[in-house]
């Protein structure tokens, strides 16, 4: 008896180590895929929102530019916001305001069905506007 669970634990374990870890929801992230993830507005409305929201929180913008990395998920969540380039002050306010507005982005679709890719967005900062670019 005493071997069996053994053995049992020692073909779970590994599973343990290199399984999918349980906090990511996506199982694949696609960076080629037939439709990109894409806004529910246009770009131009999209940095109008936030440029709104972080008015409301007296959050400053200095002329600047910020490049963010992250993964539109399934649900059209946000997921690893990641800074790639630039800074901003207070970029928790920033990053807080991208995660609120997260219900505009709309998944990528791939071979018809909704999948997880990865989005480069590029905000810039240009006298108290944004100006929104995303890409590859």
């Amino acid at each position: 008896m005493v071997k069996k669970h053994a053995l049992f634990l020692i073909f779970l374990f590994p599973i343990g180590l290199f399984g999918q870890s349980s906090s990511s929801p996506c199982e694949f992230t696609f960076v080629k895929m037939e439709q990109r993830p894409s806004l529910s507005i246009s770009l131009e409305a999209y940095g109008d929102t936030l440029a709104a929201a972080l008015q409301k929180r007296n959050f400053r913008m200095k002329d600047d530019i910020i490049t963010y990395y992250f993964v539109v998920t399934k649900d059209a969540s946000l997921y690893n916001l990641e800074v790639y380039t630039g800074s901003v002050s207070k970029e928790n306010i920033l990053r807080k305001t991208i995660l609120h507005y997260a219900y505009l982005w709309n998944p990528a679709l791939q071979n018809g069905h909704k999948v997880c890719a990865s989005v480069r967005m590029k905000l810039k900062f240009l006298d108290n506007k944004i100006y929104v670019t995303e890409g590859p």
